[in-house]
């Protein structure tokens, strides 16, 4: 009986796989409310479907919650390479999955000796960026460490390792690596967002489908490529894309209809590897099938969807490399092909198919259109993408639709104020409606230029207005000059001034103080947005807050960005009795390395009864600018209604 029934589960799951798949995402992408969303998609699914899959989904959400590797502090000095990137290895030992950080990559399946000090993977939150902690955890790595120094205990006999060992003494070797293995380096610019996905693999079975069409059948060729992928997964350890394209291929011999075929494979995969969720190579695949499954014009829809797919991982939309996801997918496979042939054969290179992929991208590069779906606009754009669909069954009125919100930066419709997570550093956005004026206040460390650089695209932006660096520290202009460089930066205010119009926007600098001190030297930057009254200190410390409140007695800020990312050294209690804002933002990094923000300034906040925010918990902060009001929003969920004040 109790057989029975777990085969009913499996049977009536697999009749609606597609439904559970599509569920199963959103629980895996959830995060803040997961438990809530849990809940809905298992009422949903009960009532859509009214037998048994709801069991079989509960239990798809049991088992990605179960914790993936040990939790504890890590207690090695020996492990296994798992995977490689550019600057770290992920290594096991003992049950302990680790991110270990090294300037020598190790080979992959090598067993190595290092001596490192491990430290949890913390929260870091952002709108535009998955949750650090969240998806490291779902592969099993809770900490990292970093190992400047290693040494081989086993060398890898694995086929990835010997890869790897020839790559590196080719001369091709930073292509070899890209295409290979699916490692980016710095001194290699074919970036695209096909190879940034991982997708080679799958363009090389559509690139082998497609030549073995010449000599064999379409039963014959499907079975081979269909092997061919198992082969491949067996080499590189199973990666999401040739892991699901093999479970696909295989479904596809079967009698299963397309819908089932992609939901079992998805729904299978995502149990066994729910971090892919995060990525770009799931996510492709996932909806270019599926748009092309549920459309009259798979073509239209299969674009459509790809541009947005590209809008939500790329922040940034290319219309004609969506289009050409086929041919460029073989393309990438053919560049794979001749790159392993040319690890067994010496003279064969792959350059001059790089050098031509990098010149084919340089042209698709100049369709480009910066900026994300995920803002103000969304509900707008689909209110009107609803409304011209049903006018007329075309998907084609939609896309055009959304192309012209992206370029027309509709889709963040309203003036903001931003407070970017940069850890410790400030980074710090103030838009106006449509990206009319621009202007960002400090550019956060060199480390964190990809935090910003994801910011400002997915904003939209092209060009910053006005580029103000509040002093000499390298957690607030160490990104100054790539941002000067990327985003044309018409103006850099690096000095004191007493009042500067930016577009509608009229600042005034309070701090005079200029001497050898360079957290005193801050610009202290006062401005009106929306009716809302802004203080922003920089890292200007006690005693230039004493100054300013003999100076100018009352300050009254609505929002106060405090001094020093909350440190004990500024935000003292005659100053804040003088701001008293409505909200304090503390810029700030990790507690265990910089202390902040300070147990003495939450205090002085609580006594004060100002509530305050930091960018380590509560990641990205923004405060949108409506008619009217002001509705802040934190990508860790927090929201709350300021009233435009008079």
């Amino acid at each position: 009986m109790r057989t029975l029934k777990i085969s009913s589960v499996c049977k009536d799951l697999l009749d609606h796989a597609y439904l559970a798949a599509v569920l199963l995402v959103l629980f895996l992408r959830a995060d803040v409310y997961r438990i809530i969303v849990a809940l809905i998609a298992l009422g949903y699914c009960f009532l859509r479907t009214r037998d048994r899959t709801v069991i079989g989904l509960l239990l798809c959400f049991l088992i990605v919650s179960v914790p993936r590797g040990r939790t504890s502090q890590p207690e090695i000095a020996e492990g296994r390479v798992v995977s490689v990137s550019e600057r770290s290895a992920v290594v096991y030992s003992k049950g302990w999955m680790v991110q270990l950080y090294c300037e020598e990559i190790p080979v992959l399946d090598s067993v190595i000796a290092f001596e490192a000090g491990f430290m949890p993977v913390e929260d870091n939150y952002g709108f535009y960026r998955p949750n650090t902690r969240r998806k490291y955890a779902m592969q099993g790595i809770h900490y990292y460490g970093s190992a400047g120094q290693w040494s081989t205990i086993q060398e890898s006999r694995s086929l990835r390792g010997w890869i790897q060992r020839r790559a590196v003494r080719h001369r091709d070797r930073p292509l070899l690596y890209r295409v290979l293995l699916g490692m980016r380096t710095e001194d290699l610019s074919l970036v695209s967002f096909l190879m940034d996905s991982g997708l080679s693999w799958a363009g090389l079975l559509m690139a082998l489908d497609r030549l073995l069409k010449y000599w064999l059948d379409k039963d014959r060729r499907s079975l081979a490529v269909c092997a061919i992928s198992a082969v491949l997964c067996l080499i590189y350890r199973f990666p999401f894309v040739l892991l699901h394209s093999t479970v696909y291929r295989m479904l596809k011999r079967t009698a299963l209809s397309r819908q089932k075929r992609l939901g079992a494979s998805t729904l299978i995969c995502l149990t066994l590897m729910p971090y892919a969720v995060f990525s770009a190579s799931f996510w492709i695949p996932f909806v270019y099938r599926s748009a092309s499954m549920f459309s009259e014009h798979p073509k239209a829809a299969s674009w459509y969807a790809g541009m947005i797919v590209q809008s939500l991982f790329f922040h940034a939309v290319n219309p004609l490399s969506a289009w050409l996801y086929p041919l460029m997918s073989t393309f990438y496979g053919t560049l794979f092909l001749v790159a392993a042939v040319s690890l067994f054969v010496p003279f064969v290179s792959a350059d001059a198919l790089y050098r031509t992929a990098d010149h084919v991208l340089a042209v698709l590069n100049a369709f480009r259109l910066p900026g994300s779906l995920l803002g103000a606009g969304l509900p707008f754009y689909v209110l009107s993408a609803i409304l011209v669909y049903r006018k007329k069954k075309q998907i084609l009125r939609p896309a055009f639709l959304f192309l012209l919100f992206m370029i027309g930066g509709l889709f963040h419709p309203f003036a903001e104020l931003s407070f970017i997570n940069v850890g410790q550093g400030d980074a710090i956005l103030i838009r106006e409606p449509f990206n009319r004026n621009n202007i960002l206040v400090d550019t956060g460390k060199p480390s964190q230029y990809h935090q910003v650089d994801t910011f400002l695209l997915s904003k939209g932006i092209r060009r910053v207005d006005t580029l103000f660096i509040t002093h000499n520290d390298s957690d607030h202009n160490g990104n100054q000059e790539r941002i000067e460089e990327d985003y044309h930066v018409l103006k850099t205010v690096t000095q004191h001034f007493s009042s500067l119009k930016c577009g509608e926007l009229l600042f005034y600098d309070l701090n005079h103080i200029d001497g050898e001190n360079d957290n005193q030297n801050s610009l202290v930057q006062f401005f009106r947005l929306n009716g809302m009254s802004v203080l922003l200190m920089g890292d200007a410390d006690a005693a230039v807050e004493e100054r300013l409140v003999r100076e100018y007695g009352q300050l009254r800020a609505d929002i106060l960005k405090a001094g020093h990312h909350g440190s004990a050294t500024a935000s003292s209690q005659i100053f804040l009795q003088s701001v008293q804002p409505r909200l304090a933002v503390l810029s700030c990094g990790s507690y265990r390395i910089y202390h902040h923000p300070s147990r003495e300034v939450i205090e002085r906040l609580k006594a004060n009864r100002i509530p305050y925010l930091d960018t380590k918990r509560q990641g990205d902060i923004t405060i949108l600018c409506l008619p009217g009001c002001n509705l802040l929003l934190t990508s860790a969920g927090r929201f709350a209604f300021f009233p435009a004040s008079v």
